[in-house]
C-alpha cells in the first residue's frame, strides 16, 4: 500500500478549486461587462450595491450577489461597510468593450451552442 503525499494532494486540490472558481467567475465577469457594471466601477470610487444598481439600472439584489462573487474572485475589493471598488487602480484595467472580453464571450456562446447541438436540447 502506498502512502499519500499530502503536499501533492493539497496542490492538486488547490488546482481543482481554482478551476471551479474560474468556471463560476468568467460568466459573471462577462455579465458584469455586458451590464456596464465594470464600466461604472472603473472610476475607482467605492460603491454600495444599491448605488451600483441605481447607476446601471439593474436589480440591487443581483448586483449585491455579483459584487460578492467578483470580490471573492479578486476582480473587486471589499472595502467594508457594504462598499466595493475595482481591485486594480483606476484606469489600469477596463474590461468594458474590450476586444478580449468580446472574444471570450464568443467562445462561451459557441461552447453553449455546441453543447445544445450535441445534446439535442438546452438543458
Amino acid at each position: 500500500m502506498s502512502t499519500v503525499d499530502e503536499a501533492k494532494l493539497n496542490e492538486l486540490l488547490g488546482k481543482v478549486m481554482t478551476d471551479l472558481g474560474a468556471v463560476a467567475a468568467v460568466p459573471l465577469a462577462l455579465l458584469g461587462e455586458r451590464l456596464g457594471l465594470f464600466r461604472t466601477l472603473v472610476d475607482g470610487e467605492a460603491v454600495t450595491p444599491e448605488q451600483l444598481a441605481e447607476r446601471t439600472r439593474t436589480t440591487e439584489r443581483n448586483v449585491r450577489e455579483w459584487l460578492a462573487a467578483m470580490a471573492a474572485s479578486g476582480y473587486l475589493t471589499y472595502e467594508g461597510g457594504d462598499r466595493f471598488r475595482m481591485a486594480v487602480p483606476s484606469g489600469t484595467v477596463h474590461l468594458a468593450g474590450s476586444r478580449a472580453s468580446r472574444r471570450l464571450g464568443d467562445v462561451l456562446v459557441q461552447d453553449r451552442q455546441r453543447h445544445v447541438a450535441e445534446q439535442g436540447r438546452e438543458n
